[in-house]
């Protein structure tokens, strides 16, 4: 970080330069936008459908193009070329946990295998090929077999094609240590000792992935976090042969800026993908080797305090990427004490700062920007539960076709009339999702409005990192509740009651401490049903942040801590944060 020489009231004021950009890198959409330093007004912003998706061939796949996203990126930037000349500093907020391999040059070799990407739930073969599912008394005496071909079935077993596994002597998930005792990570004995401790009479269970990691570590890793992703592609031969580092889409981004050809990867990024140790907010490269995950493929780690990773063509620095979780709070909330926030886009998040680590059931302790740390309580719906119930209410409107053409217009009303002689069955426009979303909202504030009786609704329709095979479910179905109305109010109830149940588990003392409640992501903002029924759970008003691109601004204010315009981010939020609006002011 660059020396300080003035006050932090005379040094924004005499800026050269003066613009912040911040780029957001989401899953659905790329944002830039452009603030003054010296006041955080927004100059300019832009966002962008990330249509960089590509085809899977599984089902549980997610996977994207970081070319595309790059390039889509640059293009932005170069919009502004006018700015630049003006501009101090970029900061990048990119989603987290997913990962990409890059090659020795720095370009990426793979996909990016984004947070969604569900491979790590699946089961895992046994030495012999097999699922690692079976009974106990099944699995003993196929663990007796194996272990008998020694050298052969765990430090270069041989896989279906007869080829030795090159990745055989760092697995080694079988062999003694020193003492000569057997290593009871060997997934068959960690599966033995889960079907003893639930009793003789257990269900025979599919061990996966990311059971085999987690017992071989001792860390929890989510489906969808990198590290996990990468076992089980280096597992499977899959890890591209010109691969040198694996590192984040907002890494890729830096590098790409940059011209740097290694990744260098912020606390806040890095502990996304797992096998992070907090204490020391650095990988726990003894965990992964435990796993046989080589330490040369991890990126290196930028610094506490925040690091700039090189400067564009242009000589603008770029900071180290920062997970689009630590932007949203630094471009939500008006400072970081006391500021709960509650974050609804594809996702649900709620996030409170802690100059302190803190220990919470239910909550993820993950690192803030600067030294500090960040309690969230994450759910995989949220938004995209919404999305899932407006795709059941599409389905059925466009299998009823002309019956609901009069209150249902499937056709955009400056669309041409459909032909006479069209053929029976042929295509019907697609009903505008702005309608449709509209409408949805109108039905759940009504059933708010008249004080219907609502279902209960799970809304894990997606599971939950703590477990993945969780479903949603529907109670108390009555004629008067299942209506659309009804089941639209009491799915975005589920919602509100996840997010209030993660606030239920903060620490008494960081409760007592929290003075605003901030609301941000448009799940949020474009849902006054939404925001009411969180309020009513809450017992405490809901703001909302002023500005509507949350990430990429908290990525600017990063930025600008980065370049050293301001000393820390308490300093830079008292003078770029954004104002706070309350329910009257929303539109």
């Amino acid at each position: 970080m660059l020396a300080k020489t003035e006050s932090a009231a005379q040094r924004p004021s005499k800026l050269e330069r003066h613009c912040v950009i911040g780029l957001d890198i989401g899953t659905t959409s790329l944002c830039a936008v452009a603030a003054d330093a010296r006041d955080g007004s927004i100059i300019r912003s832009l966002a962008r459908p990330n249509r960089a998706a590509l085809p899977a061939e599984a089902p549980d796949e997610r996977l994207q193009d970081p070319e595309r996203i790059v390039d889509e990126l640059l293009a932005m930037l170069g919009e502004w070329r006018d700015l630049l000349p003006e501009t101090a500093a970029i900061g990048i907020s990119a989603q987290m946990h997913g990962i990409l391999y890059v090659d020795a040059d720095g370009r990426a070799v793979s996909p990016l295998y984004t947070w969604q990407d569900g491979r790590g739930d699946r089961p895992l073969p046994d030495v012999n090929g097999r699922e690692v599912g079976e009974s106990g008394t099944e699995r003993g005496a196929r663990t007796s077999e194996s272990r008998s071909d020694g050298e052969a079935g765990r430090t270069g077993r041989a896989d279906e094609t007869g080829r030795a596994d090159e990745t055989g002597r760092a697995d080694e998930i079988g062999r003694a240590d020193e003492t000569g005792r057997a290593d009871e990570t060997h997934p068959a004995d960690v599966a033995d000792r889960a079907d003893e401790a639930a009793g003789d009479g257990a269900e025979a269970r599919t061990w996966t992935y990311r059971q085999q990691l987690e017992a071989l570590t001792g860390y929890p890793v989510p489906s969808g976090y990198g590290l996990l992703t990468h076992d089980v592609l280096r597992r499977t031969g899959a890890v591209p042969p010109a691969a040198a580092k694996l590192c984040t889409i907002g890494d890729y981004a830096a590098m790409r800026l940059t011209s740097r050809t290694a990744p260098l990867t912020d606390a806040t990024q890095a502990a996304g993908m797992g096998l992070f140790d907090l204490r020391s907010r650095s990988f726990d490269l003894a965990a992964a080797a435990r796993a046989g995950i080589e330490a040369a493929l991890l990126p290196a780690l930028a610094g506490a305090a925040g690091t700039l990773v090189g400067a564009t063509p242009e000589g603008i620095p770029v900071a180290a990427a920062i997970g689009d979780n630590q932007a949203s709070y630094l471009g939500a909330v008006p400072a970081l004490a006391g500021s709960l926030l509650f974050n609804v886009g594809t996702g649900a998040q709620l996030s409170l700062y802690s100059p302190e680590p803190a220990a919470a059931a239910g909550l993820e302790l993950r690192p803030f920007p600067g030294g500090g740390w960040l309690l969230s309580g994450a759910s995989l719906g949220g938004g995209k539960t919404y999305a899932l119930l407006a795709a059941f209410y599409r389905e059925i409107a466009e299998a009823l076709g002309d019956l609901f053409a009069d209150e249902w217009p499937l056709e955009r009303e400056d669309a041409a009339p459909a032909r006479a002689d069209a053929p029976p069955g042929a295509a019907r426009p697609a009903l505008p999702a702005d309608r449709l979303y509209a409408a949805m909202n109108r039905w759940a504030l009504a059933a708010l409005d008249e004080g219907r009786p609502l279902p209960k609704v799970d809304p894990a329709f997606f599971g939950t990192r703590a477990d993945p095979g969780r479903t949603g479910a529907i109670a108390g179905l009555t004629p008067q509740t299942l209506t659309p109305q009804a089941l639209t109010a009491g799915l975005l109830a589920g919602v509100a009651e996840e997010l209030a149940a993660f606030a239920g588990q903060l620490p008494p003392d960081l409760r007592a401490g929290v003075r605003r409640r901030v609301g941000a992501g448009n799940g949020i903002r474009r849902n006054p049903a939404l925001r009411r029924l969180l309020e009513e759970r809450l017992g405490a008003p809901l703001e909302l942040a002023e500005e509507r691109e949350e990430a990429a601004f908290g990525a600017a204010v990063y930025a600008a801590v980065c370049a050293g315009i301001f000393t820390d981010y308490d300093e830079a939020l008292a003078r770029m944060g954004g104002n706070c609006l309350t329910e009257g002011d929303i539109v």
